[in-house]
């Protein structure tokens, strides 16, 4: 009877260990998040905090990651009973999956930043450890640019963005082989920028490359990676920006692309500075014109080419786009008069120095004749005091 009691009793024994247990290989983790669910008891078992929050594993979200139907045994060996060893316990790496993703991301600065042990980013680090997230599903683009603000806090979209929720930092960057801004291969490169705006803006692309931007760009000879501060032909990014892009009908776009055009255009930019247009885009016109309403935007060529739209041939038409009742003559308008220059612009250059000059000699005049006032109130009131006070 004894021997039946202990027989019984080891079954017992073996049949509550067994679910207790998860064998080798396991698909389902049910017997292990026992333990790894259950934070009260990672806590007792754990002296440092972190390290329990490190071990807690939630069911629902394994099993809703794109790793739910693995078993914890296919990422966790050497854990198949309790307690666990203290060797021979190992944790494969995503690599041992996903070798082409690990190769890109061992060239990325990603991985670079932290071999300089530097706050580099693991693959954990965006997808997740057990709520690994579905890449083609969960990671819409909005979710994805909260996983880069993380770091990137500085260029996370703003409402204002064109891109917000519509692309993902990875489309311009890359997913796992992320370089530097001008690396030499990367998404990213001087080189490469306008294949990667193409994708969705291929109209705009086409009349860029044949311009004069995009012959400037294509003729570059320049270094790469470019360094800080070198003059580079403009890309998309160099106007529109890499990120916070505003849209062309946002209410501030055509002001603050005046302001872009000027960076690299500063005369052109000061002498349409002075003028109507320009000042009351500034004031916060929307109907007058700004550098792109007579240059064009993306098919931008010099006023002695034909194919300009401020070539002779040309302007009377791009002047009517807004003065529809325009006629002959009505383009010869100097829409960048530079009064310093008398062989450009004679009538301005005589006319400027005229006004100036006769502004000075104005004000000086009343300078003088307020000086001579006050002398002449001072020796007004010494000869008072002279003679004792006023007559």
């Amino acid at each position: 009877m004894n021997h039946f009691y202990s027989i019984t009793l080891l079954v017992g024994v073996s049949v509550w260990m067994g679910g207790v247990i998860p064998a080798f290989g396991q698909k389902s983790g049910d017997s292990c998040v026992r333990c790894h669910g259950d934070m009260e008891l990672l806590r007792q078992n754990f002296d440092d905090p972190a390290a329990a929050a490190a071990a807690w594993v939630s069911d629902e979200l394994f099993e809703a990651s794109s790793h739910g139907d693995l078993g914890c045994a296919d990422c966790h060996s050497g854990f198949d009973q309790h307690p666990h060893p203290s060797t021979g316990r190992e944790t494969q790496r995503c690599a041992s999956c996903h070798e082409d993703e690990a190769t890109g991301h061992a060239s990325s600065i990603h991985a670079d930043l932290e071999l300089m042990n530097q706050a580099g980013e693991t693959c954990s680090s965006c997808h997740g450890v057990h709520d690994v997230a579905v890449v083609d599903y969960e990671f819409s683009p909005a979710d994805l640019d909260d996983r880069c603000a993380r770091c990137h806090e500085a260029e996370s979209p703003t409402t204002a963005d064109r891109h917000q929720s519509e692309i993902g930092c990875s489309h311009c960057h890359g997913s796992h082989d992320i370089g530097r801004l001008q690396g030499d291969t990367r998404e990213t490169n001087v080189r490469n920028i306008l294949e990667r705006c193409r994708d969705c803006h291929e109209e705009q692309w086409d009349a860029h490359a044949n311009d004069i931007h995009g012959q400037a760009l294509a003729d570059w000879e320049g270094p790469t990676p470019v360094t800080t501060g070198e003059s580079v032909p403009p890309t998309c990014t160099t106007c529109h920006q890499p990120h916070d892009m505003k849209s062309v009908e946002h209410a501030e776009f055509a002001s603050w692309m005046t302001t872009r055009c000027g960076e690299c255009h500063e005369d052109a930019a000061q002498s349409a500075t002075d003028t109507y247009h320009i000042r009351a885009r500034f004031l916060g016109s929307d109907v007058a014109a700004s550098c792109a309403d007579c240059h064009g935007s993306h098919g931008i060529f010099p006023s002695d080419d034909p194919l300009s739209l401020m070539s002779d041939a040309n302007r009377l038409e791009t002047c009517r786009t807004c003065h529809a009742k325009a006629e002959a003559g009505f383009e010869l308008y100097q829409p960048h008069p530079d009064p310093r220059d008398r062989a450009k612009n004679p009538y301005v250059f005589y006319s400027f120095w005229f006004m100036n000059l006769l502004l000075a000699g104005v004000l000086g005049v009343f300078l003088l004749h307020t000086l001579a006032w006050w002398i002449r109130i001072g020796l007004d009131l010494r000869a008072q005091s002279r003679e004792g006070g006023p007559r």
